[in-house]
């Protein structure tokens, strides 16, 4: 995926965040997913920003439109927040929209992923993973939105759906050494798990070592 930065450190930095953010642990090199995004921060001040919580952190990645539909799609998939109750958040969430419709500089890419947020937030999780399946058959390689579909196929109970959407884009990523490919694997796995095909998911799993 393009990156919005002119810094080879941010760039590097970015991968890094990304990769902690998939598999869900922590470089002590880097000092963690924060130390990551801190430093990230420091080498391209322009680049993104860092918003926590006490639950999350969030990496801030596109242009200002874009990142906020990150941050709030993070959000909201973590079930931290809801804007059921969190007025504050929905009022975010209908500004993000907004400005989705009249800022000209969003791609198709960056259009879906706001519009994905605008569907969960809601409540409309199904209509959420189609935006992000929508991405996906652009951008097969985007991490970020195959893992935020397989997260909202997991919340509906829909392992086939879960599966299917990994196994759609394995074509696409060509190259044995592609960045998360194993975490590719991972999650084609589970998805096979999940309508008992252990042997295939066994197959995949070994993939990742």
């Amino acid at each position: 995926m393009p990156l919005s930065t002119h810094s080879n450190e941010a760039a590097k930095l970015y991968d890094a965040a990304i990769s902690q953010y998939v598999g869900w642990y922590d470089d002590a090199n880097l000092g963690g997913l924060a130390g990551s995004l801190e430093r990230m921060i420091s080498a391209d001040p322009t680049f993104g920003k860092m918003n926590s919580n006490k639950r999350l952190l969030i990496i801030f990645t596109f242009n200002v439109v874009g990142g906020r539909a990150l941050s709030y799609g993070l959000q909201l998939t973590s079930t931290a927040e809801t804007t059921r109750i969190d007025k504050k958040l929905e009022q975010k969430i209908n500004e993000l929209a907004a400005d989705s419709t009249t800022n000209k500089t969003l791609n198709y890419r960056e259009k879906k992923h706001v519009e994905a947020v605008v569907h969960w937030s809601k409540g409309e999780l199904h209509k959420a993973a189609l935006s992000w399946e929508d991405v996906l058959l652009q951008y097969p390689t985007d991490m970020l939105a195959l893992k935020m579909a397989s997260d909202t196929y997991f919340f509906l109970g829909k392992q086939e759906e879960l599966r299917d959407s990994v196994a759609r884009v394995l074509p696409f990523w060509t190259s044995r050494a592609e960045p998360l490919k194993a975490y590719l694997h991972g999650l084609y796995a589970f998805g096979l798990v999940e309508t008992n095909f252990y042997a295939q998911a066994e197959t995949e799993a070994l993939k990742v070592q």
